[in-house]
This record gives C-alpha cells, structure tokens and sequence, in this order.
C-alpha cells in the first residue's frame, strides 16, 4: 500500500493530482487566526478537538471537522505520519472536549 494521507470527501474518495499534505488538516481557532492573517490552523501549528479525531486501527488515524450541516472533509493519515501530526494529543484533546462535563 502506498503510503500517504488520504482525503475522504462526502463519503467519496477525492482523486488528487498530488497528495495532500498535513497543512491541509485544518481546524477552527478565532484566536489563532486573527493573529495569523485570518489563516486557520492545521494539526502542525498547534493541538485542537475535532469534531472526530482517533486511531481507525493500528496504521490510521483519522481527523473530521464538520464546517457546516454538510459535514467536512475527513483526513486518513497513515502511521508513520502521527508523530509529526501529534494524532495522540489531537486524540486526547478531542476525547476531553467531547468528555466534559459528563
């Protein structure tokens, strides 16, 4: 299997010309962006909740921002990605916000 980061759009496999890079894992921070020329921040500038993030199995993880009622796209990234992405803190920052306040 070719190793690289997947994009899964609307239930559909998103056909690339090239693969997508982790800059484009992208998450929602008012803060970040207006301090950043209204740019918001990817999984390597800084660890967020998602909507979903955690490990599909033993090679992938997965990330999913629901932008609207449409839903979002949702990022496969492969194993040998996660220590770059920090997946774990992602997981673990996401697995907090959904688990406060039960």
């Amino acid at each position: 299997m070719q190793k690289r980061l997947v994009k899964i759009q609307r239930a559909q496999v998103v056909s690339f010309k090239r693969a997508p890079t982790l800059k484009e894992v992208i998450g929602i921070d008012f803060a970040f962006a207006k301090t950043n020329d209204n740019r918001w921040p990817n999984v390597l500038d800084q660890v967020m909740s998602w909507d979903q993030c955690r490990f599909v199995d033993d090679e992938w993880a997965m990330f999913l921002l629901c932008w609207n009622d449409a839903g979002g796209p949702v990022f496969y990234v492969p194993k040998y990605l996660w220590a770059v992405a920090r997946v774990a803190e992602h997981v673990a920052e996401t697995e907090r916000h959904w688990n406060a306040g039960k």
